[in-house]
């Protein structure tokens, strides 16, 4: 079972309709009707009774919500989680001056030979860099 099954079991069962909970996905009925036979295939146990144009949830499916609420939840988290280290590691900073403090042409880079550099030139430091 996959995610995306967990979730639109909770959306089926929760709406207690295979196409009011397609549409919140954006789903075809057919694809959340196909997610949905999955696990009952994989569990050998119906989690839903079909009803005319409703559904309802079985005895079997009644275990099933809140853990599958939990698993997704997690699964969010880490998601997140791994979004906010990743951005972290690739954030840049910018600084910006108005023009009306200081031209560009009176801005002087500031430069340093760098330790070992083995022909002597200078490199280039930007301007408030904290050298060692």
């Amino acid at each position: 079972m996959t995610l995306d099954q967990l979730q639109i079991f909770i959306a089926v069962a929760e709406r207690e309709h295979v196409t009011r909970a397609a549409d919140a996905p954006g789903l075809a009925p057919a694809s959340v009707s196909a997610a949905v036979a999955s696990p009952e295939r994989e569990f050998g146990t119906k989690l839903f009774h079909r009803v005319g144009r409703g559904i309802a949830v079985t005895e079997g499916g009644k275990l099933l919500p809140d853990e599958a609420r939990d698993l997704v939840n997690r699964a969010e988290a880490v998601k997140l989680a791994m979004r906010e280290f990743t951005g972290l590691a690739r954030r840049r900073l910018a600084i910006k001056a108005s023009q009306t403090i200081v031209r560009v042409s009176e801005v002087q880079p500031i430069r340093r030979t760098p330790a070992g550099a083995p022909d002597g030139r200078d490199a280039p430091i930007a301007a408030g860099t904290k050298l060692p």
